[in-house]
């Protein structure tokens, strides 16, 4: 390769620019000089560039999305039923679930419980359970904001659902 020649510096507001492979001047605006680029093949438009950028953030979210998938898992059926439940001075429930998971592999349920049709819904993340496996859980459910004494309603629960 040979050296590359000295260039006098530019003048104050103009433009030089220089080859991306050897440094030379080259035309505004080109990337490469017309030694490095005989075929004078123009380089990406800005649109190219940026869709690529966009197309490769889509493939990884999709990458992630396919793994989250298969590493959280889902799909495993439970069942739960309500066990007992006793309703405390402050308006709140403790309650025994007994969960069963129906799937062919270990995993931990996210359950919801109602204590009316129009109570938003308790949530819990149980713990993990062997397939096949029953397990008991004991929870202490929030009063009913609004309803019933000082503390909240003591409704019973209405609904439990595990997923």
């Amino acid at each position: 390769m040979e050296p590359v020649p000295e260039t006098a510096s530019p003048a104050p507001g103009e433009r030089v620019d220089r080859c991306l492979r050897c440094g030379r001047p080259t035309a505004e605006g080109r990337g490469l000089c017309d030694e490095c680029n005989p075929a004078d093949i123009a380089g990406p438009t800005p649109t190219q560039v940026h869709g690529t950028i966009v197309a490769g953030l889509g493939i990884a979210f999709l990458v992630v999305a396919l793994a989250a998938r298969f590493l959280v898992g889902g799909g495993v059926p439970f069942a739960i039923a309500v066990q007992g439940q006793a309703a405390l001075a402050d308006g709140s429930l403790d309650v025994v679930f007994a969960i069963t998971n129906g799937g062919d592999r270990e995993a931990h349920p996210t359950c919801t419980v109602h204590r009316s049709s129009t109570d938003a819904g308790y949530v819990f993340i149980g713990p993990t359970i062997a397939a096949g496996a029953t397990v008991e859980v004991r929870r202490s459910i929030p009063p009913m904001p609004g309803a019933g004494g000082p503390g909240g309603g003591t409704a019973p629960l209405v609904e439990a659902t595990c997923r």
